[in-house]
């Protein structure tokens, strides 16, 4: 938050001037309401060079304009499987010269990251044994007690039979 231009020459009108109360950091920032680090600054910035008025800020400037940041958009909408690179590459054919990064961040705008929201379960059942494995099942369902007898005759006992011999089954 800033403070207007009348509090800060109050704040130095409190502090430095020699008909005023030359009152401390702490009381000024009371009467003021602000924190004791900004009367600091202020009364600091006043000796430096006797002005008060904020500069102007320096800061990111957009790349791209309003309409440039809508062309993208609406390409990334037609094609949904189209990627930065490609955008990037059309926008340069245009005449517009932007980066990768510039195509994914726009300012003020939440970033979209494609994800899988409810990943496919996959289970593995497999018989080893200190002589090997023979049969791995891959499979997506649930187990039930008949699904589970139904791998056991396929594999269970087809692996043992492989793997121990035909007699040791019981």
């Amino acid at each position: 938050m800033e403070l207007s231009l009348e509090k800060r020459y109050e704040i130095v009108f409190l502090r430095e001037h020699p008909a005023g109360p030359k009152f401390s950091f702490r009381f000024i920032a009371k009467q003021v309401c602000c924190s004791k680090s900004t009367v600091i600054y202020w009364v600091k910035r006043y000796h430096e060079n006797r002005d008060l008025s904020t500069s102007e800020r320096l800061g990111w400037y957009y790349v791209t304009s309003a309409k440039q940041d809508d062309k993208i958009v609406k390409m990334a909408e037609k094609e949904h499987n189209i990627t930065t690179i490609q955008i990037q590459e059309k926008m340069e054919e245009r005449g517009v010269g932007i980066s990768v990064e510039t195509v994914w961040q726009f300012p003020g705008r939440k970033k979209v990251f494609r994800s899988v929201k409810y990943s496919p379960k996959v289970y593995v059942w497999g018989c080893f044994s200190a002589s090997g494995f023979d049969k791995l099942f891959c499979f997506q369902r649930n187990i039930n007690a008949e699904f589970m007898c139904t791998i056991y005759e396929q594999g269970l006992l087809a692996s043992i039979s492989k793997l121990f011999g035909e007699g040791n089954i019981d």
